[in-house]
């Protein structure tokens, strides 16, 4: 485990660490608002004195962290009094609206899709995403991007989507991506890119393994098992954090998902593995701060107690999710904003994660932009 340093910023226990400024007001009432939604046996927040501006304020922070809809069903149950405007209600309702409309298209296409593929013997499981719905209170209400497809015979899948007079675009070495009656999908051929180092090879002989065990989902498309979830949602959240940012909705998956199935996993088994891979610190964290968010008591489920200043660091990292967006202004700009930023996400390599920032974030991204400089 990596040693965390001490940083001199004073910091309150979660979720209580802000008092004054607006912006750190906004997100504990983020993190009130939200709580109640995920676990009903916590009781609706108290809100006084909150202006319209802070109201469509609150509405942005929401929408950055993907958990618009979410947030409205606690909106709903507020005494009349304390809710915002009836047009900002109005305009939540409509976004809560098109996120439905977008669970059951997406629903769709997953199910269509898993049955075409199957029917010419390509066996698919849906990665991440919409099958993390499921572990919510109401699924339509977690926000979705696209379809993560994993194909065991990408290339004759492929075909099959071509065969439709569907296009697909090929120039990601990750996946081959296409959109299905309104829906972008990536099928991926591999569930972790090939890699020469020794802890990569190792999680992907352990997903591969852990493939076999996919289950067979409701709505009627394949989603991994627990096992496979324990060890793919870590890492895929982990690399995430490490230079774009992870946001509340990628933590209230991995809290849902330990909260449902906890006693499908093999903690002995997979706690060895995340000291092998250099996950073990990350994950302790993640955890901890899940729990806390769904007043969940997570700490049998920990190989050790995080460190508070590190945790709350981390944390305040997830609440400023908006700092990773996409530069915007001219090329050289952009090359300085995002220069920045992946030197500001430095701290996370020597505290946290297992990659070398240098081998395993600098370098690929430089290679990777030289490649496509349109990217820049």
């Amino acid at each position: 485990m990596k040693n965390s340093k001490v940083y001199d910023r004073p910091i309150k226990p979660f979720p209580e660490y802000v008092q004054k400024d607006i912006t750190y007001k906004l997100h504990t009432l983020l993190l009130a608002l939200l709580r109640p939604t995920i676990t009903p046996s916590i009781l609706q927040p108290n809100i006084l004195n909150l202006s319209e501006e802070d109201w469509t304020r609150l509405f942005t922070l929401a929408a950055q962290h993907g958990v618009t809809a979410l947030l409205f069903d606690t909106i709903l149950r507020l005494p009349e009094q304390q809710q915002p405007s009836r047009a900002l209600k109005i305009r939540w309702a409509l976004s809560s609206e098109a996120i439905e409309k977008r669970h059951a298209q997406q629903t769709r296409a997953a199910h269509e899709l898993t049955t075409l593929f199957a029917s010419h013997g390509v066996r698919t499981i849906l990665l991440k995403g919409l099958g993390l719905s499921i572990y919510y209170p109401r699924p339509e209400h977690r926000e979705c991007g696209d379809i993560d497809l994993w194909l065991d015979n990408c290339d004759k899948g492929n075909r099959l989507i071509e065969e439709l007079g569907i296009k697909i675009n090929y120039d990601s070495e990750k996946h081959a991506v296409f959109h299905y009656k309104g829906v972008m999908v990536e099928n991926h051929s591999h569930l972790l890119m090939p890699s020469h180092r020794r802890t990569e090879r190792a999680i992907d002989d352990f997903l591969v393994g852990e493939a076999e065990n996919s289950r067979l989902a409701p709505a009627g498309y394949y989603t991994p098992s627990p096992m496979f979830n324990a060890l793919y949602l870590l890492r895929h959240m982990a690399r995430h954090f490490g230079t774009e940012g992870i946001n509340l909705r990628h933590l209230l998956d991995w809290g849902l998902f330990l909260r449902s199935e906890q006693s499908e996993i093999d903690f002995e088994k997979i706690l060895t593995l995340y000291a092998a891979t250099g996950y073990d610190t990350v994950y302790n964290i993640f955890t901890a701060l899940a729990g806390e968010l769904l007043d969940e008591d997570f700490t049998p489920l920990l190989s050790a107690v995080p460190d508070p200043q590190l945790k709350q660091r981390v944390l305040n990292d997830i609440l400023g999710f908006g700092v990773y967006r996409t530069p915007s202004g001219n090329r050289l700009t952009r090359i300085g904003r995002k220069t920045r930023k992946l030197f500001s996400c430095r701290w996370k390599y020597r505290t946290l994660l297992p990659e070398n920032f240098w081998r395993d974030v600098i370098l690929p991204s430089l290679l990777f932009h030289l490649k496509n400089p349109k990217n820049i």
